[in-house]
């Protein structure tokens, strides 16, 4: 029987000022295969700049953030968090 497994990954920075990062996924099964795929637009506590120095603002930040999430290897680590969960 199918199901939705949905979760959410926040990545926090360790320095200062603080950064974070999150969005939900949703994981799906498809002929043996498990991807991870990004299901909302990314929430931040950051706001981007251009080259002058000027908030590009939120609207902006959100696009390049999600191309910047969508460029990543995100889905690995978050599956090596499952998986380090139920091995322990």
């Amino acid at each position: 029987m199918p199901t939705d497994i949905m979760g959410y990954t926040e990545w926090v920075n360790d320095t200062v000022p603080t950064i974070t990062i999150g969005w939900d996924w949703q994981m799906d099964a498809d002929c043996n295969r498990i991807r991870l795929r990004r299901i909302s637009e990314p929430r931040s506590n950051i706001l981007l700049q251009d080259a002058a120095g000027m908030d590009i603002g939120p609207e902006k930040t959100i696009i390049m953030l999600e191309a910047f999430i969508d460029g990543i290897d995100w889905s690995q680590e978050v599956r090596n968090h499952i998986d380090a969960c139920y091995t322990t």
